[in-house]
């Protein structure tokens, strides 16, 4: 995990680039400018894109830092670059800023990919574990920016990985279960998607003759919540429960997930009655409404649900749904007498 860059982190860490920034910003406003403007804006320019972030990584190769912190630094540069070299001598700003984002962001790419193929070995080595790409995702991200930003940005591309990317049948091993099959949750999603895309056109129509931007940025949204809607469809297909040696994996797709060790478990009730969900049960389908329930587990301790975007639900008896009750409950009653 990527050491937070703090004082104790060192002082030289924040002082040099802060020195290389006000030195260029001096530089900028000052009479020696404009007295060789073309040539200092592309020196300035190019030790704000290049010098600064350089140096900055010079500073932290050694701290246990991710290089990719770099990237925060460099894109301030940019943006102090704009502010500080007058307009009329931005030209090489403008030519190069294209270039150096561009850059930023195949390394960042880049960085998940290597990280997601890594984990993808590492998964591949365990015998009843199979690869799962949101799990690897999370983890990368969260190597890259703050924890509290890292769930959002991690659930926002796993909804277009699933919605465009993954395509290939999952094929469940004896310790997966599916939770959606009996379920009709896909079909509900679907019918969902056929009316938002129907909405869409009607009302991009309808709002585009009063105004076209609003209308735009409404078919965006919807657009938008379409893909989210697939991507959930396509996370169910790809994201079973897993129950492996010690714990459960229980997975409703990315809108939520939490592990159970056996040894919190208190009870399992299957195929509960009515009386036997009460207020304190959690559900971990957010469609629980339409949705059956056959599996309740009671838990000794409170455990933490995560759900869409990365938020937090505290736990103590969770529902849901198993396909395969049978094989299920046979699993679970070999591992809680053992």
């Amino acid at each position: 995990m990527v050491k937070a860059i703090t004082a104790k982190t060192g002082y030289w860490v924040w002082i040099v680039p802060l020195l290389i920034i006000s030195t260029l910003v001096l530089l900028a406003k000052s009479p020696v400018f404009y007295s060789h403007p073309d040539a200092l804006s592309i020196g300035i320019t190019l030790d704000f894109l290049i010098t600064l972030p350089l140096v900055f990584y010079l500073l932290i190769r050694k701290k246990n830092i991710s290089w990719l912190v770099v990237s925060p630094v460099a894109t301030a540069g940019i943006i102090i670059a704009g502010l500080v070299i007058p307009k009329d001598h931005q030209q090489f700003l403008v030519q190069t800023r294209s270039i150096a984002f561009t850059l930023m962001e195949l390394a960042v790419i880049s960085f998940f990919i290597i990280k997601i193929r890594k984990a993808k070995k590492i998964y591949n080595l365990q015998k009843h574990v199979s690869f799962d790409f949101y799990t690897a995702l999370k983890k990368a991200v969260a190597e890259v920016v703050p924890k509290s930003i890292s769930d959002i940005l991690s659930t926002e591309i796993a909804v277009f990985y699933y919605s465009l990317f993954s395509w290939r049948k999952r094929e469940l091993k004896p310790n997966e279960f599916t939770c959606h099959k009996e379920n009709g949750s896909i079909a509900l999603l679907s019918v969902i998607i056929f009316i938002v895309f129907v909405e869409t056109v009607v009302q991009h129509i309808l709002i585009s003759m009063l105004s076209p931007t609003v209308a735009w940025i409404i078919t965006a949204i919807s657009i938008y919540s379409i893909f989210v809607l697939f991507g959930v469809i396509k996370s169910l297909l790809q994201r079973p429960v897993i129950i492996t040696g010690d714990k459960i994996n229980l997975r409703y797709g990315i809108l939520s997930e939490t592990v159970v060790p056996f040894d919190n478990i208190e009870s399992v009730k299957f195929s509960p009655g009515v009386n036997e969900i009460n207020k304190k049960t959690v559900f971990l389908s957010p469609l629980h409404k339409i949705e059956n329930i056959n599996v309740i587990i009671n838990l000794s301790e409170e455990s933490l649900l995560t759900v869409f975007y990365g938020r937090k639900k505290r736990v103590k008896s969770i529902a849901f749904y198993i396909d395969d009750l049978a094989r299920f409950r046979e699993i679970i009653n070999k591992q809680i007498v053992c």
